[in-house]
């Protein structure tokens, strides 16, 4: 079950996270198809809704066959956890509805994926979230852009379509300084080119769709966190109640 560092970058996108003898063996990762969990008792099926007992209650929230890709990205990205959507715009918007309430502000660079921008723009300003567009490429621009009620910077490095540049690391510096978290879309680079929270930043988010996955056969999403809590927040809080963005349950990276 290689993990970590010492390995190499393709066997652990290939192995990391899984263990086959504790499967009879078996190669390939089973995939779980289950919508819902027995419990050996009452008891313990309340213990799992309420969040006490780690085990699995409904695929929605989680099943074996997430965790492995989830465990699989963490390790990837360098992460502590990570979280899987159906989709990459999921991802985002179950990410950025739980770091933000009403009266916070985002700052976010001025290219973005045409989605990503009308969610800001049309989304979250209708629910009372300031949005600032900036052009976080140029040196400067973002320190002079944030105030006191700045929670998030949004940045895509590349940029979907442009491929336009933001220096992470001193992104990540400026938001550290000034208490607002980092979040990078990665899809462009995969982990095998960039790790964002190796440079600072606090959350890495993806479009597996695209060159995770790169057959075009599957909708996915990924939210990799630095901070483990906030992974669970982002599960209980943006993905199980804001969103219900949830994925088949196949892995992008084993097609």
């Amino acid at each position: 079950m290689p993990q970590g560092s010492q390995f190499g970058f393709a066997t652990r996108a290939i192995h990391s996270g899984y263990d086959a003898q504790a499967h009879g063996g078996a190669l390939a990762p089973p995939i779980y198809q289950t919508a819902t969990f027995t419990f050996p008792s009452a008891e313990a099926g309340a213990a799992r809704f309420a969040g006490t007992d780690p085990g699995y209650f409904y695929t929605r929230i989680g099943n074996p066959t997430l965790a492995l890709l989830e465990a699989r990205m963490a390790d990837l990205e360098q992460g502590t956890a990570a979280i899987a959507f159906g989709s990459g715009m999921g991802a985002i918007t179950s990410t950025l509805w739980t770091l933000l309430r009403p009266g916070d502000e985002i700052v976010a660079d001025q290219t973005l994926y045409g989605c990503t921008y009308a969610f800001l723009k049309h989304g979250l300003e209708a629910f009372g979230v300031k949005v600032r567009f900036a052009d976080l490429a140029r040196p400067g621009v973002l320190e002079d852009s944030l105030s006191p009620a700045t929670r998030v910077v949004y940045c895509e490095s590349p940029a979907n379509p442009n491929m336009r540049l933001v220096d992470l690391r001193q992104a990540a510096a400026v938001c550290r300084r000034h208490g607002a978290r980092l979040v990078v879309d990665n899809t462009y680079c995969t982990p095998y080119l960039q790790r964002p929270l190796e440079l600072g930043a606090h959350i890495v988010v993806h479009s597996a769709t695209k060159y995770l996955n790169g057959h075009g056969d599957v909708t996915a999403g990924i939210a990799v966190c630095a901070a483990r809590e906030v992974a669970e927040q982002i599960r209980l809080k943006g993905l199980k109640d804001m969103t219900g963005a949830v994925r088949q349950c196949r892995d992008p990276m084993a097609e």
